[in-house]
């Protein structure tokens, strides 16, 4: 008797579980999201979402190879064109807009006046890493809109390439880095001063939501996409840019 009480209760607890979904979400906009995420389950009875963050191209990685995933946010077009092209999308929504900046430690601020700054011999910089970020991927195209000699002095000062934002927001709380490209609202969420690039190198990139085709529960992930679309006034409240539908 207690054995098929117990086989009960496990099938039971395994079907609540089946019903959850899981949102990935890049690092630079984690905090909006957790507290979309937070608000929806506590007034969701029927499944809650678990909200998983970390570098846009680490999550399509984590989501490719674990075949588990319901909604996907990266911090750019450039991966969220990787999931379409790997079939993984059924409908993706333009969300955000998201812009790129320098970031400065406090130990930057007093170093960096200006753009050109950054390329001073003393000047310490936290790049992205292209393969498991959008910021990385980003910067790769305004390489080509910068001068050579400024490119080349940015890279010569970097000293790090951050796996995903997270990494390089705590680089410049720790003054471990002077400067670190992170999106303009990043910025201000964590209250850094920072550098625009110039004008004419500035590359504004899209951050889209996109429902899997891989989900296990594509009703509760309409809900809940629904429900975000409908909330996301709480991503402009953190400082980002979001696009009218």
């Amino acid at each position: 008797m207690v054995k098929k009480v117990f086989i009960i209760f496990f099938l039971l607890c395994s079907l609540g579980f089946t019903q959850d979904i899981y949102f990935y979400v890049a690092s630079s906009m984690s905090k909006p999201a957790n507290e979309v995420v937070n608000n929806f389950n506590k007034v969701s009875k029927n499944f809650k979402v678990v909200l998983l963050t970390g570098g846009s191209g680490q999550l399509l990685n984590k989501i490719v190879f674990s075949k588990k995933g319901d909604l996907y946010l990266p911090a750019s077009k450039t991966f969220k064109d990787k999931a379409v092209k790997l079939g993984l999308v059924v409908e993706s929504i333009d969300l955000l807009y998201q812009t790129p900046v320098f970031g400065l430690s406090e130990n930057g601020k007093k170093k960096i006046k200006s753009f050109d700054d950054i390329v001073k011999k003393d000047v310490k910089i936290a790049l992205g890493n292209p393969k498991t970020m959008a910021l990385g991927k980003i910067f790769e195209k305004i390489k080509l809109k910068l001068p050579e000699d400024i490119v080349l002095g940015i890279e010569k000062n970097c000293v790090v390439k951050a796996v995903n934002v997270a990494q390089i927001v705590n680089y410049l709380k720790t003054n471990t880095v002077d400067v670190g490209i992170v999106f303009d609202s990043v910025a201000k969420v964590h209250g850094f001063k920072y550098v625009s690039f110039p004008e004419r190198a500035t590359v504004k990139d899209v951050a889209s939501v996109n429902l899997l085709n891989i989900s296990s529960n594509i009703e509760n992930a309409k809900i809940f996409l629904k429900y975000l679309l409908e909330n996301k006034g709480i991503f402009k409240k953190y400082g980002f840019e979001v696009i009218k539908q």
